[in-house]
């Protein structure tokens, strides 16, 4: 998602209230992994103080948020190991002196200005602490520890989530207390970490590559979906994302050769020739195309995207009757399928059965309110029917919920009746 549309805000009230509606006794941390300190700082001491304010005004929730910062020991204060170096700091510049001075006040080191590395190591908590420690009953460090298993949310890093699911593989003490629900911002910095540390797990690259697919950053799925294929040559999943990520680059002809190396692969693979046929559609390879889909309906003669992708090429070679019959197949089959609702009022519009188009794109749109394309088509056949008012709503609804399709609209609905597009959309 873009920077600065709230999503951080967002995935906190989500949390919030979704914590707040479960039972008292199944109730547990939400752990949010974000990237960066700076984000972690700002949830801890910006998002959720403002949110508490408004949910507490709203009378929402009783009491405010709490939250902690979860960290690796390494970046917090030891008092023993500080007391030992300040008194071995005597001819320390009177910055350096400065700094740890402040880290007496201070527990957490990314916020001591002026620290070097060197002082940073020194003044550390250790990897293990001696129990005999003469400061233990008054140790900052320990104090949080205990704190921060009372919070409702726990903020942590990738490297420090990475190490909590290392600890439970191995068995080991947690670093994390049990939580109930995860947010991962930026998942794909994640998947990078996990590729950085475990660089020949051919499912760390087949997660990136997912990752990458819903953020439609199609060169680095193909990247990743390619190293995949370095690490184990026969993964059919791996051709696969990369004949996914070829077609979302618009490349078919390689698109439709690494979904044919994952089908040899894995002759069953439904998904990679449902999408080879997709493929082979847009570039009107229609017989081909259709085999794949036979192949599909004979394993699951109830496939809907399968029967639906038959209707588009039944329509695109003037079998308009056999297409009309496969969409209404899917409406029987899965009432709420809003695509085949879509799909069978655009046949509807060639056949000027207007009324009929208009019915069957209001169904789409009840189905799924958000759904821009059925607002766009109810539009163009309301401004075919004559209805200019009607079409100019539903045609700006559609733009609303996806604006990167204005400039279709030129084309789409400029040689309509009732003249100029921009002035029935007032755009």
């Amino acid at each position: 998602a873009g920077v600065g549309i709230g999503k951080t805000l967002a995935y906190l009230v989500a949390c919030i209230l979704w914590q707040m509606h479960r039972p008292n006794q199944l109730k547990m941390p939400v752990v949010i992994s974000t990237s960066s300190v700076a984000l972690q700082d700002a949830i801890l001491n910006e998002y959720l103080p403002d949110l508490s304010t408004i949910l507490l005004a709203e009378s929402i929730i009783t009491g405010p948020i709490t939250a902690v910062v979860r960290k690796g020991k390494e970046r917090f204060v030891c008092d023993a190991r500080l007391a030992e170096r300040q008194s071995k700091a005597i001819s320390k510049g009177q910055r350096q002196k400065g700094s740890l001075h402040m880290a007496e006040n201070v527990l957490d080191l990314d916020h001591v200005p002026g620290l070097s590395k060197y002082d940073r190591c020194r003044i550390c908590v250790p990897q293990s602490c001696p129990r005999d420690c003469f400061l233990r009953l008054d140790c900052r460090y320990q104090q949080y520890l205990r704190d921060s298993m009372k919070p409702d949310i726990q903020i942590c890093n990738h490297n420090y989530l990475l190490a909590n699911a290392s600890h439970r593989l191995e068995e080991r003490p947690l670093l994390l207390r049990q939580y109930q629900a995860l947010v991962v911002d930026e998942a794909h910095k994640l998947l990078e970490r996990m590729t950085e540390i475990e660089p020949e797990h051919t499912s760390t690259y087949l997660s990136l590559a997912n990752v990458c697919y819903m953020q439609e950053d199609y060169p680095a799925m193909a990247g990743a979906a390619k190293k995949a294929i370095e690490i184990e040559e026969g993964n059919a999943m791996a051709h696969y994302l990369l004949g996914k990520a070829d077609n979302g680059q618009g490349d078919g002809i390689m698109c439709i050769a690494h979904l044919t190396k994952a089908i040899v692969l894995k002759d069953d693979f439904i998904e990679a020739r449902l999408l080879r046929a997709e493929a082979l559609v847009q570039m009107q390879q229609y017989k081909e195309a259709m085999e794949d889909i036979d192949t599909i309906l004979a394993q699951d003669p109830e496939d809907e995207s399968a029967i639906l992708l038959r209707g588009k090429i039944e329509e695109a070679t003037g079998n308009k009757e056999k297409a009309e019959s496969s969409y209404q197949k899917v409406t029987e089959l899965n009432p709420f399928n809003e695509q085949a609702f879509l799909y069978l009022g655009q046949l509807y519009i060639t056949q000027n059965k207007l009324a009929e188009a208009i019915e069957l794109f209001t169904e789409a749109t009840e189905l799924n309110p958000n759904f821009a394309e059925a607002y766009h088509e109810r539009g163009r056949a309301k401004l075919l029917n004559g209805d200019k008012e009607g079409s100019a709503e539903d045609m700006k609804k559609g733009l609303e919920l996806n604006p990167k399709e204005i400039q279709n609209f030129n084309g789409q609905y400029g040689n309509q009746p009732g003249g100029s597009t921009g002035n029935i959309l007032g755009l």
